[in-house]
C-alpha cells in the first residue's frame, strides 16, 4: 500500500489522515476496514466517511484516523498495515521516548531521535500542503496527539504517583496536582524544585539538588539591625547548612554546592541593588535597617520565591496584620429637650491589630512617626501606614449620629457581606452601638402627660412614647399607621409634650395643599390660634406672616410642598424643633424639587407620616429613610452594599425607625363599627356594547404598523375611552342635555342612582368616588333635575378656600345627602365620618388608593356601620384588567405602581384579551 500519513493539526477527534492519491474507492474502504477492525462502537469504521482533500488542481479521498485508530496503527507490530511512510516509523520510535512536563506544565520529548523525515504532509481546511520538517512545529502537533492516548495517560499517572512521594514540598505537590488535572499552571515550578521533580520522574536518586534559603532574624539586645542569613539545603535529604560553612568547604554533601550557591547569593545581592535597598553584606549574611527589612519582605521575598529561593520569616511578618478601628458610642443623658435630643452620645475608639487592642495615644504616635515596622506586645509587624492614616482620619471625623446609623446598618449587613471577605479578614471598622441600643430597650419610656393620657387610645399612647423615644435618640421616625388610626392626633400630642418642655419652639408641618385646612382644623382643637400659621396667600402676605411669627415663643407652621419650594429661602433659615412630613410618600422621588427642598430643612427631629403600606415597596422605604435619616441606607462610603440590599434586608434595617399598626391589630382598642363590602357586576347596555366593540376595532385597525409613541398614545386613549364607556355612553361622547339621564343607557349609572336614593330614604349620607370630572358633574345635575338639594363635588380644580368651605358645608349640613370626590384629589387626609356609605363608581386599580378613600369614612369618630359598594361592568376592561394584573407582573407594575413599563410590548392576543368585550 502507498498510503501516507497526513497530519491534521489541532484536530481533536481525527489527528491524522491516511492518503493515497492513486487509490480507488475500494482500496480506501479496505484500508478503513483494516484500520477500524477493532472498533465496534464505530461500526468498524462505517460511522466515518472518507474525507475529500484538495491538492493543487486535483482532489482525492483520504481515510480519517481517530485517536483509537491511531493507537492501533502505531502499535502495529505485525505489519497489518505494510505502509512505507517514514513518519509512521518515526512516530513508533518516538513512542519509546519519555515525555516529561516542563516547569510551565507543557510536555516535551526527553530526547529526539536523529532520523527526522525530511518532508511532512499537513491538511488545513481540506487542503493538502507539503512542508520541509524544519519549517513547521511538528513536535507540538505530535505531542498534542500523544498526550491524548491511553499509553501516555498510564505513564502520566505513574509520574504523578512518584511525585507524591515529595508531597511535603508544597510547591511540587501543587504543580503535580495541576498537571494531573490538566489545569493551567498558576506559576512555573522554580528551578530547584523542578530539578528534584525531574530526578524523581527519571528515578534518579543519586544526583543532589540544592536550594538557597534566607532566614530573617529579629533584632535582639546586642543588635539593633535585622539579620538575614543564607543557607544551602539539599532537597532530596532535606539537609540544611549555613552558606558560610559552604564557603569553607564544611558540608556533608557528595557534590560541591558552592558554585551554584555563590551564583545565587550574588543574584540576591543584585535584587537588593536593583530595588535600591541599602544593606550591609558579609560572607553569608546581610544586615538590614528597619526600612530595608520592610522592603525586603514586601519587594524581595516574592522575587526570591519565583527564583526558588526559600525565605523564612518571623510568623508575625508573614502576613500584613488586620487593622481595625473599634468604635463605641457612649450614652450621656440630658434631663430636658432644651438643647435637643434627650440622649446624646460621644465616640470612644481603640485600634485592633489582629486581636490585640492598641490605645489611641500609641496609635497616633505610630501614624505620626510614619513607621513601616512596629514592635507591639513582643511581636514585630509590618505597618500599613496608608491604611492606618485612613482609619485615624475616619475615627476623628465620624459624627456620633452617622456612626449610629452605620452601626445599625452593618449589624444587619455584615453577616452577608463581610463573612466572605478575602482570607476571612475582619472589616477595617467595627462599630459597637450596643450601649445605645440597650438604652432604647431599658431607658425609662417617656411618660404620656395629662390630658393626653385620657384623650389618646392605648395604641396612640404607645405611638406617642415611641416618637418621643426616637427623638431622644436623635433618629428620624416613620409613623406608618393604617389610614384612620389617628396619626395626626399623635402628632398633636407630640408637639404639645415638646412645647411643655421647651422655652421656645418652632414646628414645621409640610403636607399636600389639599390638607392645609385639615391640619388647621386639627391644630385649632388643641393649640392657641396665635401659634398656628397656615402659610398660604400672596407672596407679601406669606412673608409678613412668617416674620410676625418670630416674635412668639411657640409657633406651628403648616405649608404645602409647592409653597415650601417657593419660600425655601425663608424656611431654611430656621432650626426647627421638629419637622412633620405628612403623606410623605408623595415626595418619594428624590429627584423632584419638592423632595430636594424638604431635605434642605434643618430640624432637630424629622417625622414622616404615611398611611400607604410602604413596607411592601423597598424603593419607597429607602426613599423615606433617606428623607428622615440621610446616609442610613444609602451609605456613600460603601455604595456596593446599596445595590445588594434585598427587600427583606431593607425591612430589617428600617424596622427600628418605622412604626406601623393596622386596623386589625388594634381593633380591640379601636372599636370601629363594622364595614361591609358589596361588589356589583353589571352587564353593558346594547348601546354601550356596540360602542365598546367599535372602539376596540378602531384601535386595532391602526395599531399594527404604528411606531411605539403612537402605540403608547393609542393604548392609553383606548383604555380611558373604554372606562368612560363602562360608566355611561354619554361620557364617552361628551354629551350635554337631558337625554343623558334616560334610564337603560347604563346599568351602572342606574344602579348608582338607585343606591343613592335608597340611602337618602334611610337617612344615610354617602361619599361617591370617581376618577372623572364629567361623572361628578352628571351626579350634581341629576340631583338638581330630581329636585333634591345640591351636592358638593370636590376635585383638583378647586382652590384651597373652595375645598375648605365645601368640606365644612358637608360636615355641618346634614341635609346634603352625599358628596362627590375625585379619587386622586380627595382620597387621602380627609375626615368624613358624617357619611356611612361609600360608592366607588369607577375603579382605581391600586387597591391601596381605594382603601385610603374608603377610610375617609371608616375611621376614628365613625359611629355607624359602614357599607362600601364597588361597581364593575362585566366582561369589559374593568374586569379583565384585574385578571391580567394577577398574571402579568409587568402589567401590574405599569398600571398599579405607575412605572413606565410599555403596555405596547404586549402581543396582539394579550391586548385583545385586555380590551375586547368578553361573553
Amino acid at each position: 500500500m502507498a498510503h501516507s500519513l497526513v497530519i491534521q493539526p489541532d484536530h481533536r477527534h481525527f489527528p491524522f489522515l491516511l492518503l493515497d492519491k492513486k487509490a480507488d474507492l475500494i482500496t480506501n474502504i479496505r484500508m478503513k476496514q483494516a484500520l477500524y477492525d477493532h472498533d465496534r462502537s464505530s461500526g468498524y469504521g462505517l460511522a466515518f466517511s472518507l474525507k475529500t482533500v484538495k491538492h493543487a488542481s486535483d482532489s482525492c479521498r483520504a481515510v480519517p484516523v481517530s485517536l483509537t485508530a491511531a493507537e492501533h496503527l502505531l502499535g502495529d507490530k505485525e505489519n497489518h498495515f505494510p505502509t512505507e511512510d517514514p513518519w509512521i516509523q518515526y512516530i513508533k520510535e518516538l513512542l519509546a521516548v519519555p515525555l516529561l512536563p516542563a516547569p510551565d506544565g507543557s510536555w516535551f520529548f526527553q530526547f529526539i531521535p536523529l532520523a527526522v523525515p525530511t518532508e511532512i504532509h499537513v491538511v488545513n481546511d481540506a487542503t493538502l500542503t507539503s512542508y520541509r520538517s524544519e519549517e513547521v512545529d511538528w513536535q507540538r502537533w505530535l505531542i498534542s496527539f500523544l498526550t491524548c492516548t491511553s499509553p501516555f495517560k498510564t505513564k502520566k499517572q505513574k509520574l504523578i504517583n512518584d511525585l507524591k512521594l515529595y508531597a511535603n514540598y508544597e510547591e511540587i505537590s501543587e504543580w503535580a496536582s495541576q498537571i494531573h488535572k490538566d489545569s493551567a499552571i498558576t506559576a512555573p515550578l522554580p528551578s530547584p524544585y523542578y530539578q528534584l521533580a525531574i530526578q524523581v520522574m527519571n528515578n534518579d536518586w543519586c544526583t543532589e539538588t540544592f536550594q538557597m534559603e534566607l532566614i530573617l532574624h529579629e533584632p535582639d539586645s546586642n543588635r539593633s539591625e535585622w539579620l538575614l542569613t543564607a543557607h544551602v539545603r539539599e532537597l532530596g535529604q532535606n539537609k540544611r547548612v549555613p552558606y558560610e560553612e559552604i564557603i569553607m568547604g564544611n558540608h556533608p554533601f557528595s557534590s560541591n554546592p558552592y558554585p551554584s550557591a555563590k551564583q545565587l547569593f550574588t543574584r540576591i545581592l543584585g535584587l537588593f541593588s536593583a530595588n535600591e535597598i541599602p544593606v550591609q553584606a558579609s560572607e553569608g549574611q546581610l544586615e538590614l535597617s528597619e526600612d530595608s527589612m520592610a522592603l525586603f519582605v514586601s519587594d524581595i521575598v516574592p522575587l526570591c520565591k519565583d527564583m526558588g529561593i526559600n525565605c523564612w520569616l518571623p510568623s508575625s511578618l508573614k502576613q500584613e496584620p488586620d487593622l481595625a478601628i473599634r468604635m463605641q458610642l457612649n450614652e450621656e443623658v440630658e434631663e430636658t429637650f432644651s438643647k435637643g435630643p434627650w440622649i446624646t452620645s460621644d465616640i470612644s475608639w481603640t485600634l485592633k491589630l489582629n486581636d490585640e487592642e492598641m490605645e489611641q495615644q500609641l496609635f497616633r504616635q505610630l501614624v505620626e512617626e510614619e513607621r513601616r515596622v512596629i514592635h507591639f506586645h513582643d511581636r514585630w509587624y509590618l505597618w500599613n501606614q496608608e491604611e492606618a492614616t485612613r482609619l485615624l482620619n475616619e475615627a476623628d471625623q465620624t459624627k456620633p449620629k452617622t456612626l449610629f446609623f452605620q452601626g445599625l446598618r452593618e449589624q444587619a449587613i455584615e453577616p452577608q457581606h463581610h463573612g466572605d471577605s478575602p482570607k476571612g479578614r475582619e472589616p477595617s471598622r467595627q462599630i459597637d452601638v450596643n450601649r445605645i441600643l440597650d438604652s432604647m430597650r431599658t431607658h425609662h419610656k417617656p411618660e404620656v402627660l395629662e390630658p393626653w393620657n385620657s384623650r389618646l387610645r392605648y395604641y396612640q399612647q404607645e405611638g406617642l412614647s415611641w416618637l418621643l423615644g426616637m427623638r431622644r435618640l436623635g433618629i428620624g421616625a416613620i409613623l406608618a399607621d393604617d389610614m384612620g388610626l389617628g396619626k395626626s392626633r399623635q402628632i398633636m400630642a407630640y408637639i404639645d409634650h415638646l412645647i411643655g418642655d421647651l422655652k421656645t419652639s418652632r414646628f414645621l408641618i409640610v403636607c399636600p395643599s389639599s390638607l392645609l385646612h385639615h391640619w388647621d382644623q386639627e391644630l385649632a382643637q388643641y393649640f392657641s390660634d396665635d401659634w398656628i400659621h397656615i402659610h398660604e396667600g400672596t407672596v407679601a402676605h406669606r412673608r409678613d406672616q412668617f416674620q410676625s411669627s418670630k416674635t412668639r415663643d411657640h409657633c406651628i407652621h403648616v405649608i404645602s410642598y409647592a409653597t415650601l419650594v417657593r419660600d425655601q429661602a425663608l424656611f431654611e433659615q430656621v432650626k426647627w424643633s421638629a419637622m412633620i412630613i405628612d403623606e410623605a410618600q408623595k415626595i418619594k422621588n428624590p429627584r423632584t424639587q419638592q423632595r430636594k427642598t424638604a431635605a434642605k430643612m434643618e430640624a432637630a427631629h424629622t417625622i414622616a407620616l404615611t398611611g400607604t403600606p410602604v413596607e411592601n415597596h423597598p424603593e419607597e422605604l429607602i426613599s423615606l429613610s433617606e428623607l428622615i435619616n440621610p446616609g442610613y441606607l444609602l451609605d456613600t462610603a460603601e455604595p456596593e452594599y446599596d445595590r445588594d440590599l434585598k427587600p427583606d434586608l431593607i425591612k430589617q434595617l428600617i424596622r427600628p425607625m418605622m412604626l406601623r399598626r393596622t386596623k386589625e391589630e388594634v381593633q380591640e382598642d379601636l372599636k370601629l363599627p363594622d364595614k361591609t363590602h358589596h361588589h356589583h357586576k353589571l352587564t353593558l347596555s346594547f348601546e354601550q356594547e356596540t360602542m365598546y366593540k367599535a372602539v376596540v376595532e378602531e384601535m386595532f385597525d391602526q395599531y399594527e404598523e404604528a411606531p411605539d409613541p403612537v402605540k403608547r398614545a393609542a393604548l392609553f386613549k383606548t383604555m380611558m375611552k373604554l372606562k368612560q364607556l363602562c360608566n355611561h355612553p354619554a361620557q364617552a361622547r361628551k354629551e350635554l342635555g337631558l337625554n343623558r339621564f334616560n334610564p337603560g343607557r347604563s346599568p351602572k349609572w342606574d344602579l348608582a342612582n338607585e343606591l343613592l336614593s335608597n340611602w337618602a330614604n334611610q337617612g344615610k349620607r354617602a361619599i361617591v368616588f370617581t376618577q372623572f370630572r364629567y361623572t361628578g358633574a352628571m351626579f350634581q345635575e341629576m340631583q338638581l333635575i330630581q329636585g333634591n338639594p345640591p351636592v358638593p363635588f370636590l376635585h383638583g380644580g378647586l382652590t384651597a378656600i373652595q375645598r375648605k368651605n365645601m368640606i365644612r358645608s358637608f360636615k355641618d349640613n346634614p341635609d346634603i345627602p352625599f358628596m362627590i370626590i375625585s379619587l386622586r384629589a380627595g382620597g387621602f387626609g380627609l375626615n368624613l365620618t358624617e357619611a356611612s356609605a361609600v360608592l366607588h363608581f369607577d375603579r382605581w386599580w391600586n387597591p391601596a388608593v381605594e382603601d385610603q378613600a374608603t377610610d375617609r369614612v371608616h375611621r376614628i369618630g365613625q359611629k355607624q356601620a359602614v357599607e362600601v359598594h364597588t361597581l364593575m361592568a362585566e366582561g369589559t376592561i374593568e374586569e379583565r384588567i384585574d385578571d391580567l394584573i394577577q398574571k402579568k407582573q409587568q402589567l401590574q407594575e405599569a398600571l398599579i405602581d405607575g412605572r413606565p413599563l410599555p403596555l405596547w410590548t404586549l402581543s396582539e392576543s394579550e391586548l385583545r384579551e385586555l380590551f375586547s368585550l368578553q361573553p
